[in-house]
């Protein structure tokens, strides 16, 4: 696996995020009114946010796969 760059001035550092990020980004992405312009809603807590992070799928995701699609009626009469 390639390591992720790093970029260092006197003020910043710009780093891969860690799983102890989430923390301090729940309280704006888990706030509904922060996130009402957003793609998506609110998290619901720090392992959701996370997983998102991952790419993994979200609980609103599984929960959206786990819906019976609708089967057309083909009996026509």
């Amino acid at each position: 696996m390639t390591a992720v760059p790093q970029l260092h001035t006197p003020r910043f550092t710009l780093r891969p995020l860690r799983r102890t990020d989430a923390a301090a980004l729940l309280p704006t992405l888990g706030d509904p009114a922060q996130c009402r312009f957003l793609t998506r809603p609110a998290f619901a807590d720090e392992d959701e946010l996370w997983g998102r992070i991952l790419g993994l799928p979200t609980k609103a995701h599984a929960m959206k796969m786990k819906q019976p699609s609708p089967v057309p009626n083909n009996n026509e009469d």
